[in-house]
């Protein structure tokens, strides 16, 4: 990432920063009014406690006040002290952690919100895909610093103020002191703080690539290769130890900076000037000079090195965070605010959920970068009810094809029509409603078997959801389930839960098809994990429940092709050949010569 390096306006910094500010505000007001507010009282009331309060006493010592000229000060006092610390011992731990709680929800729904609306070819940009991870696992982190750095902003100013009032009233030097300690520390802190984040940037790709190792060794997925294959765990102890090294490297290469930067921050500025120098100074102008009173010494000794230094060092190691969070802030920016191509035209009509739709692909061709294209000139008329097999060798760009269908991307060249208009011109989320899809790789969610089917949070109807699983071959699977369509997959939350074998969760999967009452259905081998028995049982199933809808289903087996209308065998991504099965093995061409290489090892039934 290059953001480690790039030098920020003070205008971007503030833009980026209101930004996030802007998020926590509108999640919880009140919680960040509150830490601002209480920051400021902490820092008045401490100085009138220990600061101001010590000052009485040591004057009330030296020139022989009264004894009640203290403690009626401190009676006026108390109840203020008694508030802060009823409210910061009590109310705020409760307050701050449910706060915090609804600001990262929210700021995370967000996020959650927008992964799921962003193009999907941006999920091929492997640089793009690492700066979303990263959002995503930095950002209530980060707003959280945020939030805490605004408050400490005004403690400091708090501090610094009530210091420079200290200061002008009773020894104006100090100024002198303190504003060539504030200067070099804020300078010096910078340096340090952008150190901090370069260090960050040079260890994220590594950070990440050994969390992946992480999950190798504890995910189910993985178990099996590991104990089949001996080499591959010591090539992961290799790569762990590969990437710890680089990890160790990247902090040394850092860490002189950061032991210099600070040290010239906490010993040069603090300690030497403010609790050194100025201190032989204030004892200078008491005992040689006598123009200071021993209160007003322990006074403005307690404001330079306490008060005003932790002002200053307050905004001197916040003040910088500032340019920090603006990278981690306008990083999240940039990713909620981004233009998605794939959007919809503001003069977009529904699409008609009727049966009758025409597809049609007209001089189609796409490519996933500009290199290379994967489909070349396709033209294509799907109608109303026709049951299509598209076939081909891997990289056919038969996978393709059906994404560019649901407008998963768009079109190089060429456009797609749908009754004869540009799907463009339709409204995304009605167009895509058209269609039922089970991909190949189905991944169930730790839900009920009936919310993976349903996939929606509304009220279903049961006898739907156990037909559909009837329709799809799973009847018999659900019938030794004790909780039916209520037993939850996986056992990621609940130790009652089934994990379903890969032919199983096949059937699951085909069963939203059968709920479902969309128009088009696009099965793109959802049947891998069967045997080729099953499956051609599925397909034929299929057709057969589906006799009205459109079906499009991509096979690598051809043991269900002939139950297709029409087949479309794709190669190098041009059609080179369509027709039913028989015409394509009297043609005897591509196809025929890939379904004699399948036809000896399967015996059909039909």
């Amino acid at each position: 990432m290059k953001e480690g390096t790039q030098r920020q306006s003070l205008k971007t910094i503030i833009s980026n920063n209101l930004f996030g500010l802007k998020i926590a505000w509108k999640a919880t007001p009140l919680y960040v009014f509150s830490k601002i507010l209480f920051q400021i009282a902490n820092a008045i009331v401490m100085f009138f406690e220990h600061v101001y309060g010590m000052k009485l006493i040591i004057e009330a010592i030296q020139y022989n006040k009264p004894f009640t000229y203290v403690v009626c000060y401190y009676l006026i006092i108390s109840p203020f002290i008694l508030g802060l610390y009823t409210f910061e011992s009590f109310f705020w731990p409760y307050f701050n952690i449910k706060s915090t709680e609804k600001m990262h929800r929210d700021i995370m729904t967000l996020l959650y919100d927008k992964t799921t609306t962003i193009d999907l070819e941006k999920y091929d940009d492997s640089d793009f895909y690492s700066k979303l991870v990263w959002n995503i696992t930095q950002a209530p982190a980060q707003i959280d610093k945020l939030v805490d750095n605004v408050a400490s902003v005004f403690c400091g100013l708090t501090m610094l103020g009530i210091g420079a009032v200290m200061f002008y009233n009773f020894d104006r030097v100090g100024i002198v002191f303190a504003s060539v300690s504030l200067i070099i520390s804020l300078l010096v802190q910078a340096k340090l703080n952008r150190t901090d984040y370069d260090l960050d940037v040079s260890l994220n790709k590594e950070l990440k690539k050994r969390s992946y190792i992480y999950r190798l060794f504890y995910l189910k997925d993985y178990a099996k290769e590991f104990r089949l294959n001996k080499d591959l765990k010591q090539k992961q102890f290799d790569e762990f130890e590969k990437s710890n090294d680089n990890i160790a490297n990247s902090y040394k290469a850092y860490s002189l900076k950061r032991i210099w930067y600070s040290f010239v921050v906490e010993y040069l500025c603090k300690t030497f000037t403010l609790n050194g120098l100025y201190v032989i100074y204030l004892i200078y102008m008491a005992m040689i000079k006598k123009v200071l009173s021993y209160g007003n010494v322990v006074a403005l000794y307690r404001t330079a090195s306490w008060q005003f230094s932790t002002g200053v060092f307050s905004l001197v190691t916040v003040i910088p965070q500032f340019s920090k969070s603006s990278l981690y802030m306008g990083s999240i920016q940039k990713f909620l605010l981004l233009k998605n191509k794939i959007v919809d035209d503001k003069d977009a009509q529904k699409a008609d959920e009727s049966m009758d739709n025409v597809i049609e692909f007209c001089d189609v061709s796409f490519g996933y970068n500009k290199k290379k294209q994967v489909l070349h000139n396709i033209n294509l008329t799907i109608h109303s009810g026709e049951k299509i097999a598209i076939v081909g060798y891997n990289g056919a760009g038969k996978s393709t094809f059906v994404k560019l269908l649901m407008r998963l991307y768009d079109t190089n060249s060429g456009e797609i029509l749908l009754n004869g208009k540009n799907v463009k011109e339709y409204n995304l989320h009605s167009y895509r409603k058209l269609f039922a899809v089970v991909f190949q790789n189905f991944q169930p969610i730790a839900a009920t078997i009936a919310e993976n089917i349903v996939m929606d949070n509304k009220p279903y109807d049961k006898a739907r959801v156990e037909e559909a699983l009837i329709k799809s071959g799973f009847e018999k699977r659900l019938k030794t389930l004790e909780r039916g369509i209520e037993t939850q997959l996986t056992r990621e939350f609940d130790d009652n839960g089934v994990n379903l074998s890969g032919g199983e969760e096949q059937k699951v999967a085909l069963a939203r098809v059968f709920y479902s009452n969309s128009p088009v259905i696009i099965l793109d081998e959802p049947s891998s994990a069967m045997d080729p028995i099953s499956e051609y049982n599925m397909y034929k199933n299929l057709t057969s429940y589906t006799k009205d809808k459109t079906l499009i289903f991509i096979s690598h087996r051809l043991s269900t092709t002939k139950l297709a209308d029409r087949i479309i065998m794709l190669e190098n991504g041009r059609i080179i050949e369509q027709g039913t099965h028989n015409q394509l093995i009297q043609r005897n061409g591509k196809y025929a010569e890939m379904f004699e290489v399948q036809s000896s090892k399967y015996e059909y039934r039909e």
